[in-house]
């Protein structure tokens, strides 16, 4: 913890002594009410863990040349009475050697389009790893180099990380479907990812590879954004090719993405479409698209995912409605889509002055479990 702050005390110095700008916020996220069949009803219940909206505390500065974020939030698995440890892991550092390159280190997202009704579930490919990417940005066109570490030096013994594969599966499969975890269900996640990484160290035989390697590129035109992206994991055994479009007209917003994923055994697909329109005071999100993690078996491993949300700006904010499914073809509780479910949504979002706010009624259709998320944000 030490540590931490001292990053913080070194950043904010160089921010009052060189000419950049300095940011802060502090945010909390969670739940006023929740009631399930399983747990039945819980108040306050709010999430601190390591998920890309529950970061607490988030500081960064940024300059003409140089500049960084950190964010920080509790330990996973961490409860009340626990004691106080805090990860800052999700740290990233940028520098500008030259005025068209950009060199990266740490948490860093290439990946294609994402739609802004949940703001991660509709995206087509794309992950927040730590790595290291350089970037080159000359008038329309942009060029991306990625190398990722998966929190490891850039060369792995690749047992290991088919170790650390397995352990992620398996944890993540045994929370699948679980919005908030108790602590004997996420221990009982562990004990299941260490299972599976101990059967992976035994079985595996030792070389070294590349965690990760991704290239992308865009262009900008009058008529909107084209990119293109190629991925490749596990000494080129899983693949990624992608394509992706992005546009505006007047009132109106549309994007399309286009995956192919070739594994160490199966070939998956995914293909998306977004389209926003305003009009006054009314603004409209429809997201759709369609999934499958093997073509050979397309009927029984495709999903639709659809996302809708229709909002009405007040002043200081705006009153929105929600439906998002993972699987809106097959509305079961088997929903393998980032372990979400089918759910309705109702609520408000608003700003008072440095105080961003959200509360809203979530009814979930298939467990049919309702809860009052919120989350509020504290900036300067």
């Amino acid at each position: 913890m030490k540590k931490i702050v001292g990053i913080i005390a070194a950043v904010a110095m160089a921010a009052s002594v060189f000419a950049v700008d300095f940011s802060a916020g502090f945010q909390l996220k969670g739940n006023l009410f929740t009631y399930t069949d399983g747990d039945g009803i819980t108040a306050l219940d709010l999430n601190t863990g390591n998920s890309k909206d529950d970061k607490p505390f988030v500081f960064s500065v940024s300059g003409d040349r140089a500049g960084g974020q950190l964010k920080l939030f509790t330990s996973e698995g961490q409860t009340s009475n626990s004691a106080v440890e805090f990860d800052a892991q999700a740290l990233n550092i940028w520098f500008k050697p030259f005025d068209a390159v950009r060199i990266d280190l740490g948490n860093t997202d290439l990946g294609l389009n994402v739609e802004h009704v949940t703001w991660w579930r509709g995206k087509t490919y794309g992950s927040d790893d730590w790595g290291f990417k350089a970037t080159f940005n000359k008038d329309a066109l942009e060029v991306a180099l990625f190398l990722s570490a998966n929190n490891t030096p850039w060369f792995k013994n690749t047992v290991s990380l088919t170790a650390d594969n397995a352990y992620k599966a398996a944890y993540d499969a045994a929370l699948a479907g679980i919005t908030n975890p108790t602590e004997t269900q996420i221990e009982a996640a562990k004990t299941a990812g260490n299972n599976a990484k101990t059967a992976a160290l035994a079985a595996g035989e030792k070389t070294t590879a590349l965690a990760e390697l991704a290239l992308k590129a865009s262009y900008n035109a009058d008529f909107g954004n084209i990119a293109v992206i190629f991925d490749a994991k596990d000494k080129f055994k899983t693949l990624a090719f992608g394509a992706g479009y992005s546009g505006s007209f007047g009132s109106s917003s549309i994007f399309a993405d286009f995956v192919f994923e070739k594994g160490a055994s199966t070939n998956g697909i995914k293909f998306d479409v977004d389209y926003q329109i305003s009009v006054d005071a009314i603004a409209v999100e429809l997201y759709t698209g369609v999934w499958a993690t093997d073509i050979s078996n397309f009927s029984d491993t495709m999903a639709i995912p659809l996302f809708i949300k229709a909002s009405y700006a007040l002043n200081g904010g705006s009153l929105y409605a929600k439906f998002m499914s993972g699987k809106v073809n097959k509305m079961d509780v088997n929903d393998p889509f980032k372990g979400q479910s089918h759910n309705v949504e109702v609520g408000y979002d608003g700003n008072l002055g440095a105080i961003s706010y959200e509360v809203a009624a979530n009814y979930n259709i298939t467990t049919k479990g309702f809860s009052v998320p919120f989350w509020v944000r504290l900036s300067f």
